[in-house]
C-alpha cells in the first residue's frame, strides 16, 4: 500500500483523471486531497467533494474549516464528514492553532474518527494575504503540542515537518503519540538525509524516545504537496533519505502507506491514550520530566 497523505487538487479540469493516471505509473494506491478554503479554484469543500464522489476508491478528501471564521465550525465537521469527507486540513487560521476555542471543533472531529492535517511552518505568499490576516507564526509546531495533550484521541498530521522549525516539529513529534508528520514542501531539497536524521534520531531502544517505544520514523507519513507530474521526484527524495539514513524495510514500509492507512481508518487511537492504567507515564517514557 502506497499512500500521498498530502495532496491538492490542480485546476485543470481533468486534474483528477491525470492525477489518477500518473499514480497508476508510480504505484500510488491512493492520494489524499486537501481543501485549503470555503471557495477559490481547485481548493474548495465543494470542488473536492465532487472529485472523491467520482473517485472514492483512489481520491481521500480532507476538508477546511476555520472556527474563528465559523461560528458553526462543530456543525461544519459534521456536515463535512456526512458529505463523505474523512478528515480535515487546517491552513491559514485566524488564530493560532492551540487557541481555546478551537477546541470543541478539534474534539468533534476526534468524536468522528476524523483526522486532522495541519500546514506547519512558514506559508507561500498570496496577493489576499493582507484581506486574510496571514500569519505564519499561528502554525508553528509548538502549537499542536496542547492541541495532543487536550484532545489525546484526535489522530493529527503535522505538514513538512515543521519548516523551518525542524527541531520544535521533530521535539513535538516525539512526546505526542497521537501526532504524525510528513517531510513536504522544500524540507528535503533544503536538508541532507544527514540532517533529517539529527531531527529524527531516536529509535526503538533509545533512553529519550516516543512514549510508545517507537521508531521516529514510525511517525512519519508520505506525501508529496506537488502537481501530479512533479510525485516521483518528491518519491525519489523520500526514497534517498530514507535508504541514506538505514531505515528498515518495515519501517520503511508504514511510511510508504501502512501507517497511513491506519491513521485514514483511526486504527491507532487506542494507542493515543494520555497515560498507563496506574496513571503515570507512557509505558516507555522515562519517569522524569524530559531535558
Amino acid at each position: 500500500m502506497v499512500i500521498d497523505a498530502h495532496h491538492h487538487l490542480g485546476q485543470e479540469k481533468d486534474y483528477a483523471d491525470k492525477l489518477i493516471d500518473t499514480m497508476a505509473k508510480l504505484g500510488v494506491d491512493k492520494t489524499v486531497l486537501l481543501a485549503t478554503s470555503t471557495s477559490g479554484p481547485g481548493s474548495s469543500n465543494e470542488e473536492i467533494e465532487k472529485v472523491i464522489k467520482k473517485h472514492g476508491d483512489r481520491l481521500i478528501g480532507f476538508g477546511w474549516v476555520d472556527p474563528a471564521l465559523d461560528p458553526n465550525a462543530v456543525d461544519t465537521v459534521q456536515t463535512l464528514h456526512d458529505n463523505g469527507f474523512t478528515g480535515l486540513k487546517f491552513i491559514k487560521t485566524r488564530k493560532a492553532y492551540d487557541d481555546r476555542s478551537y477546541i470543541p471543533t478539534y474534539q468533534k472531529a476526534a468524536d468522528l474518527e476524523m483526522p486532522i492535517l495541519f500546514h506547519q511552518g512558514i506559508v507561500a505568499r498570496h496577493a489576499d494575504d493582507i484581506k486574510n490576516d496571514v500569519h505564519s507564526g499561528r502554525m508553528m509546531p509548538v502549537h499542536l503540542d496542547y492541541i495532543a495533550r487536550q484532545v489525546p484521541e484526535l489522530v493529527m498530521i503535522g505538514a513538512h515537518l515543521g519548516n523551518p522549525w525542524w527541531y520544535e516539529g521533530g521535539m513535538v513529534l516525539r512526546w505526542n503519540p497521537n501526532l504524525y508528520m510528513d517531510i513536504t514542501g522544500s524540507t528535503l531539497k533544503m536538508l541532507a538525509p544527514e540532517d533529517v536524521g539529527k531531527i529524527l534520531w531516536w529509535r526503538r531502544d533509545s533512553q529519550y524516545r516516543d512514549p510508545w517505544g517507537r521508531d521516529a520514523w514510525e511517525k512519519i507519513v508520505f506525501g508529496t504537496d506537488v502537481p501530479y507530474f512533479l510525485m516521483e521526484d518528491v518519491m525519489n527524495d523520500y526514497r534517498n533519505c530514507m535508504d541514506v539514513l538505514g531505515v528498515p524495510p518495515d519501517i520503511q514500509k508504514g511510511v510508504w502507506g501502512d501507517t497511513m492507512e491506519k491513521v485514514l481508518s483511526y486504527e491507532l487511537s487506542e494507542k493515543h491514550r494520555p497515560f498507563d492504567d496506574q496513571g503515570g507515564h507512557y509505558p516507555h517514557a522515562i519517569p522524569q520530566d524530559d531535558k
